[in-house]
């Protein structure tokens, strides 16, 4: 699901535009996606999403490739647009995810893959950069 609504960026027409007008449509276009992400997320806090597909969500944000080790932080081509996705994702429903050990075990490990990414990628923007490190210093503070 997740991996569609990113996907369909790809399919974004703005030939024969002029700047600004093609500017503003990735921005609008960028927005529509980012609020369906943070829609997602709302679907999980009432129940209507369940746990692992939300997991596998924000896994899709990240990069799965990560997530299954067949890639180094430093050789990922970074979407930055996903990053920040992932970021709603995780910020809109921290407090309603399960404690339990499976659940657990992937947030921990998701989490460290942002801090690689953070710790280990200069080309992050400054946005992007501070609000994945937020976002981790909130968890850490929260005990995990």
């Amino acid at each position: 699901m997740c991996q569609q609504v990113f996907e369909a960026e790809d399919d974004l027409d703005v030939t024969g535009l002029d700047e600004e007008l093609a500017e503003k449509k990735r921005n609008l276009h960028r927005d529509r996606t980012l609020g369906n992400v943070r829609f997602i997320g709302e679907l999980y806090k009432v129940n209507i999403l369940g746990q692992t597909t939300l997991l596998n969500c924000a896994w899709d944000l990240i990069d799965q490739r990560l997530a299954r080790s067949k890639i180094k932080v430093e050789d990922l081509e970074l979407n930055e647009d996903r990053l920040e996705g992932v970021n709603i994702l995780l910020t809109t429903v921290r407090d309603k995810l399960s404690v339990s050990a499976r659940v657990q075990e992937t947030m921990n490990q998701m989490y460290e893959e942002l801090r690689l990414i953070v710790d280990r990628r200069t080309d992050l923007s400054t946005k992007i950069h501070y609000r994945l490190l937020n976002l981790i210093e909130e968890r850490d503070q929260m005990g995990k």
